[in-house]
């Protein structure tokens, strides 16, 4: 009995430390999705004169977003 308890007591901090990991490479890649909303359209745009730059940027940044929003929540259970 008390194998048993240890395989799972192993298997359950196994998968924390995966979750944690994996928390970690997802709140990486949203610090570097919001500083690339601020340098992008505000340096490397800037020298674009048309507006429609910045909007396709601002595209492709929601939809890149709501994707990556939908993957966190999707492993999300009750």
């Amino acid at each position: 009995m008390d194998n048993c308890d240890n395989t799972k007591d192993e298997n359950q901090n196994r998968g924390e430390e995966r979750m944690s990991d994996r928390a970690l490479r997802w709140a990486l890649f949203f610090v570097i999705l919001i500083i690339s909303a601020i340098t992008v359209p505000f340096i490397f745009l800037q020298s674009t004169f048309k507006i429609y730059g910045a909007f396709l940027f601002w595209l492709l940044f929601a939809v890149i977003a709501i994707i990556s929003v939908g993957f966190i929540t999707n492993s999300w259970r009750d």
